[in-house]
C-alpha cells in the first residue's frame, strides 16, 4: 500500500472512529496533517469580541489560511470542516491564493462565497469557546491537509490560536493579526492550557472566567501561588492617623507571577484584571490614602489603594488567588511578645525572615527607621534585628530569638 492510500485509509478510520466514539475522539486527536501542505490553518479567533470587523459591521470569528508554498494554489477543491464526520463542511469558491498570501475567512455561519471584489467569505459554521476540531481538507486528494485539535484547551475572549512562525507549534497569540504574519508574544499550549486549569472552579462561559482567562493567557506568567508571596511590611497603627496605614508584600520565589483578580481579607481590596507581573524579589506597597502617604514617603510607588483599616490591636491579614486559594496570611498583634513600638509609637512591622512563620513575633521586628520602610529592603540581619527589639523585648524572648536564628 503507498503512502497516499496509507493516508487515505488513516483519515477515513478516523471519520469512522469519531462518529462511533463521538467528542472523545477529539481530546485525543493530535496535530496530524500539514507536514507537506502547501495551505495551513495558520491562526484563528474563536471569540471575537472587539477586534476584526466583518462587513456587516459584525465581529465575527476567523480563520487565517496561509499559502506557504513557492506557487500559487486555487482553493477550488478545498474545504473547511468543524467536523471531522463532514470534511467537505463548507467549500472555498474558485479562487486563488498566491504563494506567501494570507487569506481571512469569517466564522459566522453566514455562508458566502462570493469573489467579487470587496466581498468576503463566510463559512456556514461559527467557532465556540470550546472549539475542538477545525481542519482544511483537500476534496480531490480526500484527505484533511491541516488539522487543529486545541486538545480540550478552551479558547480565550479576543485572543487568537495559532502557530509560532518558528516552530510551527500551536499557541495562544494575544496580538492577533488576521491577514499577516504572526507575531508575538506567543504562548505554547500547554501554558494557556495550564492558566485556565486553574480558573476551573468558576462557571464556564461567565464573564468573570472569560475576563481571567484573557488576564491570565495573555500576561504569559502563571498565577501566584502559596510558596511565592510574603507580607513583608505592616504600618498598623502610624503616627499622625490611620490615613498613613500601608502594607508592603514581596515576591519571594524566583518566577515572574500574576496577581490577577487576588483579593484581601481583612482589608478591601482585590488585585485588577490588569495588575502588572510582579518579578522575582519586587516588593508591592498597598496604602490606605493615597495622598497622605505621598505626603510622607513622596517617590514610594503605590501599587494599589485599599479601604476599611488595620486593626490597632491586631487581627488576621490574608491573601488569596481569584479561586480562593490561600496565598499569604499573617496574624500580628500589639501585645503577646509582639514587638511594642509599632502600636502607636512611629515603627512599623518588619518580617525577618519569609522561611520563617509569619505568626510567630520572633521572626517580626520593628522598623530600623521611623515610619518604616515601604518600598525598600531594611537590613534584616540578626545583629541589626536584635538591636532593634532589645529595648522592647523581655530577656527570654531575646534568647528565644538569638536560639531560632542560631
Amino acid at each position: 500500500m503507498n503512502a497516499m492510500k496509507t493516508k487515505t485509509v488513516f483519515w477515513a478510520a478516523l471519520i469512522l472512529l469519531f462518529a462511533a466514539s463521538g467528542e472523545k475522539l477529539v481530546e485525543e486527536v493530535v496535530l496530524q496533517a500539514a507536514g507537506n501542505s502547501p495551505l495551513i490553518i495558520n491562526e484563528f479567533m474563536a471569540a471575537n469580541k472587539s477586534g476584526l470587523v466583518d462587513e456587516d459591521g459584525e465581529f465575527s470569528d476567523w480563520i487565517e489560511i496561509y499559502n506557504r508554498s513557492d506557487v500559487p494554489v486555487n482553493l477550488a477543491g478545498w474545504s473547511l470542516t468543524d467536523d471531522p464526520a463532514n470534511p467537505d463542511k463548507w467549500s472555498f469558491p474558485d479562487k486563488t491564493l498566491h504563494s506567501g498570501e494570507y487569506l481571512v475567512v469569517f466564522a459566522s455561519g453566514k455562508n458566502r462565497r462570493s469573489t467579487a471584489p470587496g466581498t468576503e467569505l463566510h463559512t456556514n459554521f461559527r467557532l465556540s469557546l470550546q472549539s475542538n476540531f477545525l481542519a482544511l481538507h483537500n476534496v480531490l486528494d480526500s484527505r484533511f491537509m491541516d488539522v487543529v485539535t486545541p486538545q480540550s484547551t478552551r479558547q480565550v475572549r479576543n485572543v487568537a490560536f495559532g502557530r509560532n512562525q518558528q516552530t510551527m507549534e500551536y499557541g495562544f497569540l494575544t496580538n492577533p493579526s488576521p491577514g499577516a504574519p504572526n507575531i508575538d508574544p506567543f504562548i505554547p499550549q500547554e501554558i494557556g492550557l495550564t492558566m485556565q486549569y486553574t480558573i476551573h472552579n468558576n462557571e464556564p462561559g461567565s464573564a468573570r472566567q472569560d475576563a481571567l482567562a484573557q488576564a491570565l493567557v495573555a500576561s504569559g506568567a502563571p498565577p501566584a501561588t502559596h510558596d511565592q508571596l510574603s507580607i513583608t511590611e505592616i504600618m498598623y497603627n502610624p503616627t499622625g492617623g490611620d490615613d498613613y496605614e500601608f502594607i508592603e508584600l514581596k515576591n519571594t520565589s524566583n518566577q515572574t507571577i500574576n496577581l490577577a483578580g487576588a483579593s484581601f481579607e481583612g482589608i478591601n481590596f482585590s488585585f485588577p484584571l490588569n495588575t502588572p507581573l510582579v518579578a522575582p524579589g519586587q516588593l508591592l506597597v498597598l496604602v490606605r490614602n493615597e495622598a497622605a502617604f505621598t505626603q510622607r514617603y513622596p517617590g514610594v510607588e503605590i501599587d494599589g489603594v485599599y479601604t476599611g483599616q488595620l486593626s490597632n490591636e491586631g487581627e488576621t491579614i490574608t491573601l488569596r488567588d481569584f479561586d480562593g486559594n490561600l496565598l499569604t496570611q499573617v496574624t500580628y498583634d500589639d501585645d503577646r511578645g509582639w514587638p511594642l513600638t509599632p502600636d502607636g509609637r512611629g515603627d512599623s512591622l518588619i518580617l525577618v525572615s519569609a522561611d520563617g512563620s509569619p505568626d510567630n513575633p520572633l521572626n517580626w521586628r520593628a522598623s530600623p527607621q521611623l515610619n518604616g520602610t515601604p518600598g525598600t529592603q531594611p537590613d534584616n540581619s540578626v545583629g541589626a534585628t536584635l538591636y532593634q527589639t532589645a529595648s522592647v523585648m523581655p530577656g527570654l524572648q531575646i534568647l528565644n530569638f538569638l536560639f531560632a536564628h542560631q
